[in-house]
Parts: C-alpha cells; structure tokens; sequence
C-alpha cells in the first residue's frame, strides 16, 4: 500500500474542485438571471449581445424623441387653430361690415375690433416656442413682383401687381391659390441669397446616424395672411376683405393639414420602433437571459456531485487507515 501519495484522494479532490465550479457558476447565472455575466462564459454571444443593447436602447430613446416630436406638432397646430379662430371672427366682422345699412361710424367700430384682433396674429406666432426654440420660422423674405428682397416684417413670399407705370395695385386674392413658405434647402436655393437659411427640424427617430425625419418649419404672420390690408371702410372693400379671410384661411389649413400629416407619421413610426425594440429585445434575451428551469435542473446535479465527491474524498482519506494495522502488527 503507498502512504507518500493518496491517489485515491487526489482524484476525489479533482473532481470536487470541479463540481464546486461548476457548482459556483450556476448558482451565479442563477442569481443574476443571465447566463452571459462575462466574456469567458460566452465570447461571440457577448459580443452580439452587446451590440443588441445598444440598439434596443437607441430605439427606446427614439421612441421618446419621436413623441417629444408629436407634442411639438400638437403645440404647433394649437397655435395655428388659435389662428384660425381669429380669422373667423375677422370673416365674420367682414361680414357684416358688408352690409349697406352700416353707418360710417359703424364701420370704423368694426375696423377697430379687426385691427385690434389680427394684432394677435403675431403675437401668437411670436410666442409659439417649444422646449425654448421657436417653432415656426421668423426670417424676413418677401416676394416682389417675381423678385425676391428683404423685408421688415416676418412674411412669407407674397406677389404683388405692377401697372405699366410701375406703381402697385390690390389684387383679387380669390383669384390666387396661396401657400405658406417652407423654409427649407428648396427655398434657400430658390432665394439664393447668403442671409437665407433651412429652418427645417430634425427628428431622430432611429437608433442609428441618417435615421431621422424632417420637420419643416414655416414663415408666416398677419401679413402674409394678408390681415395687415383688411379695410371694410365700405361695401366693396368688405368683400375683398371676405376673400383675403378665404385666402388666409386655406393657407393656415394647409399648414395644419402638414402638421397633422407629420404627426400620423411620427404615430406609425413609434409603433414600428416599439415593434422592432420589441423582437430585438427578445433576440438579445435568447443569448443572454438564463433558462432558470434548465439551469436550476444543472445546479441540482453538480450540487448532487459535489456532495458525492465530498463523500467520496473522505472514504479515500480513510482507505490508508489500513497501514496502521501492518504496522502494529
């Protein structure tokens, strides 16, 4: 029998070594849930997984950019129907200043309210902001007789008519079909000029760079909505009056009819990011979420051969016992 060397008991203490590991590893995939806690327990996996976070985690956060986007159109399109409620009231003052039966003085009450309330117009574009930025454009562009100049007011293009002695002259804006500048790279290369700018808005509504959505941003104001011109001093300059109103009041509806289109957009393009961050969680959960059925099914195992290798380590400490009886003969 050999003494020097317990071979019996240096196996069962491999042996124990190992299932205490084993033993350890799965009780740590076990309380953290993840079967992927290092490199070493998965290298590619982790890799993988890793990059998957950093998705679903930039689709998460564009989810909450692409509502931030959406309560900006809502305030946007708040302020154009405070807008268009003015321009009711100044069609409907326009209206009844129409209306033959009206004395002088009568009129100039009407005059009064109208100019009174389009003041607002501006004050209203003026003040519409979110999150501190201004949400409609204020540069200064008008357009004259086909060319475009610098103006002292917040307007968008607007075409004036020119007699042969170059003197200008009211036009019948019922005959026009009216739209609010865009101010976009389209309008700045259509102006040409290097005091022009794109006010368009981003939007990152993707997880990765190029991913974004344009928001255009529109200059616009009592004047371009012609409400700077509104004069119902008699019968006929009341009825264009009326057709300035009808005017001002299809530019405003396309502008909302933009934003209300944009805000749809912004609604189908959170469903699909949260579709999407939905199935690439689910992948990333595949290689890196631990099966606990499965892995509590292997702890109980390796818990099982640790104690048999225990068992085992003790009776092969104890088989050399037997030597002492040869030596005390």
């Amino acid at each position: 029998m050999i003494v020097a060397h317990n071979l019996p008991a240096m196996s069962g203490l491999t042996q124990l070594n190992k299932n205490t590991k084993a033993k350890r590893n799965s009780t740590e995939k076990l309380s953290s849930g993840y079967q992927v806690n290092r490199a070493a327990d998965d290298a590619a996996g982790l890799s993988i997984s890793e990059k998957m976070r950093n998705q679903i985690r930039g689709l998460n956060q564009s989810v909450k950019n692409a509502e931030d986007g959406i309560s900006l159109i809502k305030t946007a399109d708040g302020a154009m129907g405070s807008i268009q409620d003015i321009l009711k009231r100044v069609r409907e003052l326009a209206v009844k200043a129409a209306n033959d039966t009206n004395a002088s003085d009568d009129r100039q009450a009407i005059q009064e309210e109208i100019d009174s309330i389009t003041l607002e117009i501006d004050n209203i574009i003026e003040n519409a902001k979110f999150n501190g930025r201004d949400i409609f454009s204020h540069q200064n562009w008008r357009e004259n007789d086909g060319s475009l100049s610098s103006s002292s007011r917040t307007d968008i293009p607007l075409v004036r008519t020119y007699d042969a002695s170059g003197a200008s002259y009211d036009i019948d804006v019922s005959e026009f079909t009216w739209h609010a500048a865009r101010m976009d790279e389209d309008f700045v290369n259509k102006v040409g000029a290097s005091n022009a700018k794109d006010d368009t808005l981003y939007l990152q509504v993707g997880a990765n760079a190029g991913e974004d959505m344009k928001l255009y941003r529109y200059a616009i104001s009592s004047s371009s909505l012609f409400m700077d011109s509104i004069d119902v001093g008699n019968h006929v300059k009341s009825i264009d009056a009326i057709a300035k109103v009808d005017a001002a009041v299809k530019m405003v509806s396309e502008v909302r009819s933009y934003y209300g289109a944009a805000q749809n957009r912004l609604e189908h393009t959170i469903n699909n990011l949260e579709n999407y961050s939905e199935n690439l969680t689910n992948a990333e959960s595949q290689i890196r979420d631990t099966d606990m059925a499965t892995m509590m099914t292997k702890y109980s195992k390796e818990n099982i051969l640790e104690q048999a290798a225990q068992a085992m380590l003790s009776q092969a400490s104890q088989s050399t016992q037997g030597v002492l009886s040869l030596i005390q003969g």
